[in-house]
Formats: structure tokens, sequence, C-alpha cells
């Protein structure tokens, strides 16, 4: 019997995407705002709690440019979940 693993990658997008639905939940005792651009606007394509890249060239692996495209990606079902549990499961199949 083989063990099957994740990559490296797969498991960092998806820690990734579990922070930042911490964040923008307010589930997390720091503010979304001081990571990511929020979009302010009412109508969006997906969900309503879609992210922007801050303009750093130099930071350009760290979270908060790592996980706006999974994130955006995302649906409204989804991000809409009440629990991090939910949120995992919905994503993850934990």
């Amino acid at each position: 019997m083989r063990y099957r693993s994740t990559n490296l990658e797969k498991r960092r997008t998806r820690g990734d995407l579990t922070e930042a639905y911490e964040f923008m939940t307010g589930k997390e005792a720091i503010s979304a705002h001081k990571f990511f651009k929020i979009s302010m606007e009412s109508r969006t394509r997906g969900h309503r709690y879609k992210l922007y890249k801050k303009n750093r060239t130099q930071r350009n692996r760290f979270l908060c440019a790592r996980v706006v495209n999974p994130w955006n990606e995302l649906d409204e079902k989804t991000v809409a979940v009440n629990t991090v549990k939910k949120f995992k499961r919905m994503n993850f199949g934990y």
C-alpha cells in the first residue's frame, strides 16, 4: 500500500485559502484590509469577497499575492459558508 501525498504547492494553496477565508469572515483577529485590497463593489462576478493584488512587486511569494487568483475562482456558495470546517469540506473534501 502506497501513501498518496499531495505536493507542496497544493498544500500551500489549501492553507492559503483557509487563511484567506478566516481573514475575510472575521474569524481571525487580523483585519483582511491589512493584507488584501478588497472590492467595494456590490456587483462582482463570482462572489462578493473579490480580492485584488496590491502593487508590491518584491513580495509576489507572500500570502497576499499567492491567494488572490485561487480565491477569486471560488463560487458564492463556497465562500458564504459559516464555519471553517464547512469551508474545508466544500473545497478539499475533508
